[in-house]
């Protein structure tokens, strides 16, 4: 894991590009993320489905209802050289704001927006704000010759979706 000293070489190098970047988001081993965007599936009045798209802004919070769980993507789009893998998790405030984050890793072959999933396991309504820190990233540094395999598979579920907000 590479600590913030390690990061902000990476950065200066290229080797890990983070936009936008705030030094004051640096920790002592990771970077905080915040959200920039909800995509949520609910029901109308009527029954029928639709796909809401909500972008944060400071006076335009959107409210998770109790026992909800939305997409949020992150505002910060990262992109990372041959050889570092990214390691997401989520802020320690999520777990005072009975919030639970569904995550993932990032490889070097990555070049999208990064999106994860957010349930308000409470009973009250939990109202996200542009500011709140919601995960955070770690890197880790495995070298720039080291061979990795990168097979990609088609992922399915992946492209019903990409396909569903394309409409």
């Amino acid at each position: 894991m590479l600590t913030n000293i390690q990061i902000e070489e990476m950065i200066e190098r290229g080797a890990i590009n983070i936009n936008p970047f705030d030094p004051k988001k640096l920790g002592s081993n990771h970077y905080r993320l915040t959200c920039h965007s909800v995509e949520i599936f609910r029901f109308d009045n009527s029954g029928v489905l639709e796909h809401i798209t909500h972008v944060l802004k400071s006076d335009q919070p959107f409210a998770i209802a109790p026992h909800e769980y939305v997409i949020i993507s992150i505002k910060e789009k990262i992109i990372l050289q041959s050889g570092i893998f990214g390691e997401f998790y989520p802020a320690s405030r999520c777990i005072e704001k009975g919030l639970i984050l569904n995550y993932g890793r990032l490889n070097s072959f990555y070049n999208d927006s990064i999106h994860f999933g957010l349930f308000n396991a409470r009973n009250l309504e939990f109202v996200l704000r542009p500011e709140e820190e919601i995960a955070r990233v770690s890197f880790t540094y495995v070298g720039e010759n080291t061979p990795i395999r990168y097979d990609k598979r088609e992922d399915l579920y992946h492209t019903e979706i990409d396909n569903y907000r394309k409409k």
